[in-house]
């Protein structure tokens, strides 16, 4: 079956490659990526996680996964003064 093209407007692009998947009536977002094949001398698709699913209503749903994925970095500096002995 054919992904609609209002599906695929809704695909996340924060994550970089993704895939989108019809399994059981619901639409499922799955990380992808390549890895060279040396035997087939070739790239082999390597589907990784599901980050969560798209439905038409409310668009992109991130699963626990994909939550984990978005979090921001939060980054502290901490000041010190150095003093010669």
């Amino acid at each position: 079956m054919s992904i609609p093209e209002s599906i695929k407007q809704l695909k996340p692009i924060q994550f970089g490659a993704v895939e989108i998947r019809y399994i059981s009536g619901h639409y499922y977002t799955y990380l992808v990526s390549s890895k060279w094949d040396p035997e087939k001398g070739r790239p082999q698709k390597v589907t990784g996680k599901s980050i969560g699913k798209i439905t038409e209503a409310d668009g992109f749903i991130p699963n626990a996964n994909g939550m984990r994925l978005m979090r921001e970095l939060r980054i502290m500096i901490h000041r010190c003064s150095l003093i010669p002995t």
